[in-house]
C-alpha cells in the first residue's frame, strides 16, 4: 500500500498558516481622554485631564496646540489613568487645542480649552511669566483629589472631571461626574461586590480630618427610576437621598469634621441598558 508523504518544508507552512489563522487578535493601543467638548476657563486658573490608556504599557504624551495659551504638566498616575494639569497662561479671548497620542502614533484632538474673562473676586497675579490665581487656602475642589479607592462589580462604572451641561441643560463647573452603569449583565456575577437586587458603585476619598464641611450641586442626566446617594464618612452615614429625573438641582452642605475618609455610594435597581451621570457639581471641601 502506498502510503502519502507531505514534505516537510510544505507541513511546516500548513502549520504556520493554521497557527496564524487562529491567533488572537490584539486591541489596538488606545488613549482616552475624560473631557471631550470645548469648555472655558479663567487666566490662571487650572484644569485637571484624566487620560485612560489601554492595549499599552506606554505612556501617553498630553500637549497643547498652543503651550503660550496653556500650560500643561503631569500631575500623578494611578494604574493606567494619568493625570495632566493644565494651567491657563494665555489672554481672554484665546484658546487651544489639547492633543493625546501614544509611541508612533499621531496626536489626536481631544478639546478645545478657550481663556474665558476672570471673574469678580478671583485675584490673578503673574509670577515668573505665568498667570497664577489666588484662591481661599481652606477650599479645596473634588476634582483635584485621587480617589483612594473604588468598589463596584461592573468595569464601565467610572469618574471624571466635568465641566459641561447636565440633563436639564444646567452649566455644571468644576464637577465631578460619575458614571453609573445600571445594566445587569455589566455585573461581574464572581466579584464579591456584586449585589444581588441593586447596582451599586461606591468612591472614596482620603480627607484625613483637614475639613468642616463639603458643599455641592447634586444633579445629572438620570432616568426616572430612583438613584440613591449616600454620603459616608468613616462608615458613618452622613446624608442619604433618592433622586432621579424629576429631582431637579440638590443643594448639599454635609458637617464632615473629624472624618478621614469621604465616600459616595450609588445604588439603584437594576435596568437593561441604562447609564447614568451623576453629578456633583462645584463639589468642594472646606477648612
Amino acid at each position: 500500500m502506498k502510503k502519502n508523504i507531505i514534505p516537510a518544508a510544505i507541513a511546516s507552512f500548513s502549520v504556520l498558516m493554521s497557527a496564524a489563522g487562529t491567533a488572537p487578535a490584539f486591541a489596538a493601543a488606545n488613549a482616552r481622554c475624560d473631557t471631550t467638548l470645548p469648555f472655558s476657563i479663567q487666566p490662571g486658573a487650572s484644569y485637571t485631564f484624566k487620560v485612560s490608556v489601554s492595549g499599552t504599557s506606554a505612556a501617553p504624551s498630553f500637549t497643547a496646540g498652543n503651550s503660550g495659551i496653556l500650560k500643561i504638566s503631569p500631575a500623578g498616575k494611578n494604574g493606567g489613568d494619568y493625570f495632566f494639569k493644565a494651567v491657563a497662561t494665555g489672554t481672554a479671548g484665546s484658546g487651544t487645542g489639547v492633543y493625546t497620542s501614544l509611541p508612533g502614533q499621531k496626536p489626536v484632538r481631544q478639546c478645545v480649552v478657550n481663556i474665558g474673562s476672570p471673574s469678580n473676586g478671583v485675584s490673578t497675579t503673574t509670577v515668573g511669566g505665568n498667570a497664577v490665581v489666588t484662591t481661599p487656602a481652606n477650599v479645596t475642589w473634588l476634582y483635584s483629589m485621587m480617589p483612594s479607592q473604588e468598589v463596584t462589580a461592573c468595569k464601565e462604572n467610572n469618574y471624571s472631571i466635568y465641566n459641561g451641561a447636565d440633563g436639564h441643560g444646567n452649566d455644571c463647573k468644576q464637577a465631578v461626574k460619575y458614571q453609573f452603569d445600571l445594566d445587569p449583565y455589566d455585573y461581574d456575577d464572581s466579584s464579591a461586590d456584586k449585589d444581588p437586587d441593586f447596582a451599586t458603585y461606591a468612591v472614596s476619598y482620603p480627607v484625613n480630618s483637614q475639613y468642616k464641611s463639603f458643599s455641592t450641586i447634586l444633579t445629572g442626566s438620570l432616568y426616572d427610576s430612583t438613584t440613591h446617594l449616600t454620603v459616608i464618612g468613616d462608615g458613618r452615614t452622613l446624608y442619604e437621598t433618592g433622586f432621579s429625573s424629576a429631582s431637579g438641582l440638590i443643594n448639599l452642605n454635609i458637617d464632615i469634621s473629624s472624618v478621614n475618609t469621604l465616600t459616595f455610594q450609588f445604588s439603584s435597581e437594576y435596568s437593561s441598558c441604562s447609564v447614568e451621570q451623576i453629578i456633583l457639581s462645584g463639589a468642594q471641601l472646606i477648612k
